[in-house]
């Protein structure tokens, strides 16, 4: 049994958010059983699009580790009982991805602690991305105005965008404070969880069932290092093309370079 953990947004996605270049090894995955699991920044919403986009996943992880989807509600490859050691509770088939079951972190006052620390810096500089206007999202990720409003939509705790001369002294506070801390292309995410934390759950709750499953872990910005502690592999890849030598190399697919 091998999983694949896939950061998507420069990852297995390009600037254009197109994965072209990654057909070839998308499509050896399906031929080997290899299981991809997208780890992504995006929204539920998103990413029950990108799921029927890719036609693979048979889950996918959202929002930087807040929430885990399945296809299934019982997987057959691993054991969701699991997941509960790492703070993930069941909630049920979620409304805007129907036919995914979820399972979410509990977020408590770590939200109104967020907002407490946010005061120490000056207005305008910090902002929850969810406080940001359709069109901003548009601006900052190029995202179509569509996607964009998905992506406005957050079950968990909102990433922040911070000015650019502030960024350091917000991240050193919020690590002092005991946050998690990812940077990512567009946003920095601060929580009690991160991508660490679903690549462990998801990864111990596999070798639940398949004790010598492979896993690799794939990603381009610091917020996905996260996973790297937990996975037998990570490779730090840009775009599709990278993207697809690096699985196809990995799963040893037939016909040598794509």
């Amino acid at each position: 049994m091998r999983m694949i953990l896939s950061d998507l947004d420069g990852t297995l996605l390009d600037s254009a958010y197109r994965f072209d270049a990654a057909r070839p090894a998308l499509e050896c995955c399906r031929k080997k059983g290899a299981l991809l699991v997208p780890v992504s920044s995006k929204t539920l919403p998103e990413m029950a699009y990108w799921s029927r986009e890719l036609a693979l996943p048979p889950a996918f992880s959202y929002e930087n580790g807040f929430g885990i989807a399945f296809r299934e509600a019982q997987p057959a490859w691993l054991k969701p009982r699991v997941l509960d050691r790492y703070g993930y509770r069941f909630q049920g088939t979620a409304r805007e991805a129907p036919g995914w079951r979820v399972w979410e972190q509990e977020i408590g006052s770590a939200t109104e602690r967020i907002r407490q620390l946010l005061e120490r810096f000056p207005k305008g500089t910090v902002r929850f991305a969810t406080e940001l206007s359709a069109k901003e999202w548009v601006r900052i990720t190029g995202l179509s105005p569509e996607l964009a409003e998905k992506a406005r939509r957050r079950r968990g705790i909102p990433p922040l965008w911070i000015s650019p001369e502030v960024r350091s002294q917000v991240v050193q506070a919020f690590r002092e404070a005991g946050f998690r801390v990812g940077r990512g292309r567009f946003f920095v995410t601060v929580a009690p969880y991160d991508k660490g934390t679903v690549a462990e759950a998801l990864v111990r709750a596999l070798r639940a069932r398949h004790p010598h499953a492979r896993v690799l872990a794939l990603g381009d910005q610091p917020a996905d290092e996260a996973m790297a502690p937990y996975v037998d592999r990570f490779v730090k890849v840009h775009g599709p093309k990278e993207w697809n030598r690096v699985v196809w190399t990995w799963l040893a697919c037939d016909g040598g370079e794509p």
